[in-house]
């Protein structure tokens, strides 16, 4: 597995053929379960439709095959090997109420076992009675809409990316803006730090590049890749606290 699939709460890779074999539960009057292999090839056809090949996918299932996560890396053709960023579909699916389907598209995607769901985009659809005739239009126009015109412009943007050099304070200021945004935690800064400063590049990648925005971007993404505190995951924690607090509120009135 990648580390954009993410494997340490009960998952284990599945090849697709055995994907085929898994039981999907019959619907009831409010839950539509749509069989995982069903909604891999929904991927597959979307991604068809607006000409981009599959270059590989991974999957993996969880609590004796009812929840699916699925990477699909795309071949982009955007750039010449590891000097450039690859573009990747996340996918997840629950037969037991888990939770929704769910599509997340990108340069940089993370997909979790224990519900971490991150990329540029994120799409979401419950598993209500009309999702079979929802679901492919909604993925159709996320590869039209969003993948086609992020891989059209790609080149540019990374090119700019690797010719903006960051001196020193410039990188303090970025760094500090990220803080200020909650887009970096202030127990991730040191690791974003010392992938920045490796001499082999972030995560071992990239390490011709000097000190540019390209270099930061990775290096962000790569601690991103293995943290448990990530901004989405410290907010889901804050939100919950929240409403525990406000439950103790309400039992002491």
């Amino acid at each position: 597995m990648t580390n954009a699939l993410c494997l340490h709460s009960g998952s284990h890779p599945i090849p697709f053929d055995d994907l085929v074999t898994l039981p999907t539960p019959s619907p009831t009057r409010t839950f539509q379960p749509v069989p995982h292999a069903d909604l891999v090839r929904m991927v597959r056809d979307s991604l068809d439709v607006g000409g981009l090949r599959i270059a590989s996918e991974e999957h993996a299932v969880q609590k004796k095959g009812a929840n699916l996560f699925s990477i699909f890396h795309i071949d982009s053709s955007a750039g010449d090997g590891e000097s450039r960023s690859s573009f990747m579909v996340g996918l997840r699916n629950s037969h037991v109420h888990d939770f929704a389907v769910g599509l997340c598209i990108g340069f940089r995607v993370f997909v979790c076992d224990n519900r971490a769901f991150r990329a540029e985009r994120v799409l979401s659809r419950k598993h209500t009675p009309l999702i079979l005739t929802d679901l492919p239009r909604r993925m159709n126009m996320a590869v039209t809409d969003f993948v086609l015109p992020q891989l059209e412009a790609l080149p540019s943007q990374i090119q700019t990316l690797e010719t903006s050099l960051l001196l020193p304070h410039q990188y303090a200021e970025t760094m500090l803006l990220l803080l200020r945004k909650g887009l970096v935690t202030a127990t991730e800064f040191p690791r974003i730090d010392r992938e920045w400063t490796r001499t082999d590049g972030p995560g071992g990648h990239f390490p011709d590049h000097g000190p540019t925005a390209w270099r930061l971007l990775n290096a962000v993404t790569e601690v991103h890749k293995h943290s448990s505190t990530s901004p989405d995951t410290l907010a889901a924690v804050r939100a919950w606290k929240k409403a525990q607090r406000a439950a103790g509120r309400s039992k002491a009135d």
